[in-house]
């Protein structure tokens, strides 16, 4: 059964065509692996797809219930974000930036009690950066800050996490962590949809790949069904085995 759909989705900014009549669909505790050259419209496409831009045209459901019909609480249930770049503005420690992720939890006049506090450690736990907790978010590494919005992502209990190239800035004991929160994540029934640069790790966890290029869907398949002759089309190479160096 289908958890998530898109139907004919298109987007645009100003005259600028960036999505074209894209259409695919996910089962709940799926893992979508979105890949494809820069440019080609996969940041837009995520940002969709976590309620933040609108369609210009086309569907878009999670579990029956159409995302732009939404309020931003109900978005909050359905989706959560965790952007490439990070900019903190606020100097909130670590334990309380991840514990905004339980704001769609509380009634605004409500406080953060105990059980905020433990989710957002285990959240913390879970991507071993608990030793983080009372340090300034503006004061730790750029990949130590991606586990950190994952882990207020985390809290927030969406069905869908939608991640935008999460470990661009991890070192390599992180992005193991960090693969293998995404397969607990699925196992405890999240739909998991990411783009990265880690063609080789990322279609290894990943169930699903959607391929963009220029702002259509190139391919969507099973992950295992990519191979370097894809991937060299995908990516406009003479020599489609270049891909064998990197993989």
């Amino acid at each position: 059964m289908n958890f998530l759909s898109v139907s004919g989705i298109s987007f645009s900014y100003g005259k600028k065509e960036i999505l074209k009549d894209i259409s695919f669909s996910l089962p709940q505790k799926s893992a979508l692996y979105v890949l494809g050259p820069n440019g080609g419209g996969k940041t837009t496409l995520l940002k969709i797809l976590a309620g933040i831009l609108k369609e210009k045209s086309g569907d878009y459901f999670i579990d029956g219930k159409k995302i732009s019909d939404l309020t931003a609480v109900k978005k909050a249930e359905k989706a959560a974000y965790v952007p490439g770049e990070i900019n903190t503005v606020f100097d909130f420690s670590v334990i309380q930036t991840v514990m905004l992720g339980r704001i769609r939890f509380k009634e605004w006049w409500k406080e953060f009690d105990k059980e905020d506090k433990d989710a957002a450690y285990d959240a913390m736990r879970k991507l071993s950066i608990e030793n983080l907790a009372e340090k300034s978010v503006n004061k730790i590494s750029l990949g130590e800050k991606q586990l950190v919005f994952l882990a207020q992502a985390l809290v927030q209990q969406p069905s869908v996490m939608i991640l935008d190239e999460p470990s661009s800035h991890l070192d390599i004991d992180h992005k193991i962590k960090l693969f293998e929160a995404l397969s607990e994540m699925k196992k405890n029934g999240i739909t998991i949809v990411f783009s990265s640069h880690e063609i080789k790790p990322s279609l290894f966890y990943s169930d699903y790949c959607l391929c963009l290029k220029e702002g259509e869907l190139f391919r969507f398949c099973p992950s295992k069904e990519i191979t370097f002759d894809i991937l060299g089309e995908l990516y406009s190479l003479k020599n489609k085995n270049t891909f064998k160096n990197f993989l």
